[in-house]
């Protein structure tokens, strides 16, 4: 009997298990689409788990009930005969073709509400199969012009599941806030012939009159992106904008023009953009946009996205939100994708303008956005629960409510805390010879908002010479040296500090950032704002020991303090410094013909050109290489910018920086001291044994000094000099990069204030495969393979953290000294004949160290090494 027992026993346990094995796999497979199932094999047999996981769904969604609703949805009814009825449903197409939406038939209904009922006309509306395809679809509701129901003579009924849920209400709440037209959007409680409750979105459809009743007085019109001008990858053209709706009034084809010119790439360096834009657009709607797609996560644009109505008692247009979707937050630096809103974001006053009035609106109206949401969400989702029509199960409402209230509060936090950063780099440069500049404050706005300087502190000692006005700063206006022209900025002494008072003067705005042809973020910006320290004649020099000077930053759009990411010294008494070559850019391309005219300031270089002795190009003068360019340098040849180099190849064209002819050597490819950053992508660089310029050496292929910017998927091979890449003075960013074949070093980092090194790799160098010199930055992802050297050589203070990186047959996996201090997480260490390495050093720099953990160490000739007092410590 005890046998039998627990025979019947087991087998239970083993249909209970199996049970559960097919729930488990009917709950992950829940939501699955047979058609992305690559195999009818596999798809049939996997149908009867989604069937039977769906029919679990299902049942259990009589135990889904939700909260007891504060108010009740307003209860709609739409009765239609059932030959009309009928004559709706043949108009549908099959699920496998497309649905034409002005060709389904208006047919006659009677629409109840609030007691009273209206003659209308009913169409189903076909914006995505999901609204037509299923028992439940979405609705047109056209009303007679003289019995409008609330002033509204369109009415769409759509399924909220395919409106993002509560999506709509909070565009309309937050569009609403910032004065921008919208449709009146609400959750209904419809009833069709008889059968309900069904619970719809309820929204206005585009009238003239639903302009005016918003107080957009006169004749207007409305106009959107032509399915010409979405879908094309050209540049707008004359038939970007087209007129929608049934107004006759049109906007001038001189206003629509100057609308397409103002769209074009590069058309905000005009200096006279703001001026023209404001002739034709409503300035404060047009940053009230643009700061609602901020707040909206700034998703990349849909082709139906935006709407523009023209005014014709001004004149001007003004955006209309019309398909904004809350998105998982997007840097605010981002391009939107609409040509005419990336244009006018690129414009400092107006980027500025949206970011002040996000700042607002996150202080005022935040938390009633969440109020709102949840209020929303408790008057619907029990309603939703005892829906029977809808498509989606009760779980699949519960889990997308969630999700979208978890979405909002996240995109919250990370707008603030994207305005909450104004992050500057400062470089305090001693000037090579005396007079009456005693210090020169480099301060590069990297974003992504603006910063303020907004003081000075100088040691104790100081207090009395600065109160008594012997000091004074100046902002540079562009060409690098003190001189007459340039700005003095209103300041106050407070005890040995300057504080400086409100103007344009003190503003760190931090440019624009990198964007691939396809609208991908390269990088953040960086501008450098030149600062000069001028003393009277009797003023001596600031002494050593009280720099670097503090410097403070504030940020100009949250009114707090900024970031200061790091401070460096350089002394040009030392170093030597380079002054900018002063030429205007006629006289620089009558020169150099290889050169020719981009923009309003720059230069361009496209084909094959051949590039011969030193060529410097103007500071103000930026460089662009076009994509497929063919840079090929004579011997000793060296390009040498004061001004941004632009060279965003691609990836099946990249620009090819190649000898003139085998077994010639050339120079660098250098930019110095540049405000503007640089960016080069998709490079690649053979040879090239760096130079001298100025009494300055520029020691690598590539050598960016001073100058902000950005290297990715970049790859140099047999440079010849003292580095394949050498960076100096500026945050680092180097990604993808590939170096092969160095004579000297990989990558030189030297007072670099901070960055990364991600996803590099350099193989066979004869010097030191990456040697940082004063560099605290991080390197991740970095694979060496060969190095006579160290594989990483960290000196003269450099603190960097290096981690995931493979580090292979070197003479050093990481040799620290000279007061190098490494933190090395997960670091695999093969072949090298030594693996870690701390070395001593200079008086003033005193020994090195490494303290590693997660290290792999394999077939290394000796794993550490600890030599005059270096420390090496792995866990």
């Amino acid at each position: 009997m005890r046998r039998k027992a627990a025979i019947i026993g087991g087998i239970a346990a083993l249909v209970v298990v199996q049970l559960l094995i097919l729930s488990g796999y009917a709950v992950v497979l829940l939501r699955t689409e047979l058609a992305t199932i690559p195999s009818a094999e596999t798809s049939s047999r996997l149908s009867p788990f989604l069937e039977f996981g769906r029919t679990v769904d299902r049942w259990v969604s009589a135990f889904y009930k939700g909260p007891t609703p504060e108010e009740t949805l307003p209860q709609y009814a739409l009765d239609i005969s059932p030959d009309q009825w009928g004559r709706l449903l043949q108009s549908l197409p099959t699920p496998e073709t497309a649905f034409n939406e002005d060709l389904a038939p208006w047919v006659p209904a009677v629409f109840s509400a609030e007691g009273k009922q209206w003659e209308v006309h009913v169409r189903v509306h076909g914006e995505t199969p999901a609204h037509w395809l299923w028992p439940k679809k979405s609705y047109e509701v056209r009303f007679a012009d003289d019995a409008p129901f609330h002033g509204m003579r369109q009415l769409q009924l759509l399924l909220p599941e395919e409106r993002e849920w509560v999506n709509d209400l909070l565009r309309m709440r937050r569009s609403r806030m910032m004065g921008l037209v919208h449709p009146e959007v609400s959750f209904i409680d419809l009833h069709l012939n008889g059968r309900g409750p069904m619970i719809y979105l309820s929204s206005e459809g585009w009238s003239e009159d639903s302009a005016k009743r918003q107080g957009r007085g006169g004749d207007v019109a409305l106009y959107r992106i032509s399915l010409q001008g979405a879908g094309s990858e050209s540049l707008p053209d004359a038939a970007y904008w087209e007129r929608s709706g049934s107004s006759e009034v049109r906007a001038s084809d001189d206003a629509l023009g100057l609308l397409i010119e103002l769209s074009r790439p590069g058309a905000e360096t005009d200096p006279d953009y703001l001026t023209k834009l404001s002739q034709v657009m409503d300035l404060d709607r047009l940053s009230s946009y643009m700061a609602l797609r901020l707040l909206m996560g700034n998703p990349v644009a849909r082709a139906d996205e935006m709407r523009l109505l023209y005014r014709s008692v001004n004149g001007r247009f003004e955006p209309v939100p019309w398909n904004i979707a809350l998105s998982e937050p997007r840097s605010i630096l981002a391009p939107a994708g609409i040509p005419l809103l990336d244009a006018a974001s690129r414009v400092p006053a107006l980027r500025s303008r949206a970011q002040a009035q996000l700042q607002e609106y996150l202080q005022i109206e935040a938390s009633t956005d969440l109020q709102s949401f949840q209020t929303t969400r408790r008057n619907i989702e029990a309603p939703f629960y005892s829906d029977q029509w809808k498509l989606p199960s009760n779980r699949i409402v519960r889990n997308a409510l969630n999700t979208q209230q978890d979405l909002l509060k996240k995109s919250l936090d990370a707008i603030r805390a994207q305005l909450a950063s104004a992050e500057v780099l400062i470089n305090e440069r001693i000037p090579a010879e005396e007079s009456e500049v005693l210090l020169v404050i480099d301060a590069n706005a990297r974003g992504p908002v603006a910063g303020l300087l907004s003081s000075i502190t100088f040691p104790p000692r100081y207090a009395e010479i600065l109160s008594s006005g012997q000091i004074h700063v100046f902002r540079d206006t562009g060409d690098g040296v003190y001189g007459e022209g340039d700005l003095p900025i209103p300041m106050i002494a407070s005890g040995s500090t300057l504080q400086f008072l409100e103007g344009q003067e003190r503003l760190l705005w931090p440019g624009n950032p990198a964007v691939t042809s396809e609208g991908e973020l390269l990088r953040p910006p960086h501008r450098r704002h030149r600062f000069f320290l001028v003393g009277t004649p009797a003023m001596p020099r600031i002494t050593m020991d009280a720099l670097p000077l503090p410097v403070g930053i504030g940020n100009a759009v949250t009114g707090g303090d900024g970031q200061v990411l790091g401070t460096a010294l350089v002394d040009d008494r030392v170093y030597g410094t380079i002054l900018p070559l002063q030429m205007k850019r006629p006289e620089f391309l009558s020169r150099n013909p290889q050169f020719t005219a981009q923009g309003s300031s720059g230069v361009l270089l496209k084909g094959s050109v051949t590039l011969e002795g030193t060529i410097a190009i103007p500071t103000g003068i930026s460089l662009h290489v076009a994509p497929g360019t063919q840079m090929r340098m004579g011997s000793g040849a060296i390009l040498l910018s004061y001004g941004s180099v632009t060279m965003l190849g691609e990836e099946a064209l990249p620009i090819r920086i190649l000898p003139a002819k085998e077994g010639v050597t050339w120079g660098t490819i250098a930019v110095i001291d540049a405000s503007e950053p640089s960016d080069l992508h998709f490079v690649t660089v053979v040879g090239g044994r760096g130079g001298r310029a100025g009494g300055k050496k520029l020691p690598g292929s590539i050598t960016l000094a001073g100058s902000p910017g950005s290297i990715t998927n970049v790859t140099v091979d047999h440079a010849e000099g003292d580095s394949a890449i050498a960076l100096s003075q500026i945050f680092v960013d180097m990604r993808d990069t590939v170096i092969r074949g160095s004579a000297g070093r990989g990558v030189l980092v030297e007072s670099a204030l901070a960055g990364r090194m991600e996803s590099v790799a350099v193989s066979t160098s004869s010097g030191h495969a990456i040697d940082l010199r004063g560099s605290p930055i991080v390197i991740r992802n970095v694979v060496v393979e060969g190095s006579s050297s160290a594989c990483i050589h960290v000196a003269d203070r450099s603190a960097p953290l290096i981690e995931d990186s493979r580090l292979q047959g070197c003479a050093v996996g990481i040799l620290s000294e000279d007061g190098g201090h490494v933190v090395a997480k997960n670091v695999t260490l093969v072949g090298n004949q030594i693996g870690f390495s701390a070395g001593g050093g200079s008086p003033a720099f005193g020994p090195g160290s490494i303290v590693a953990n997660g290290t792999v160490f394999v077939d290394n000739g000796e794993e550490m090494q600890e030599e005059s007092g270096g420390v090496v410590a792995v866990e």
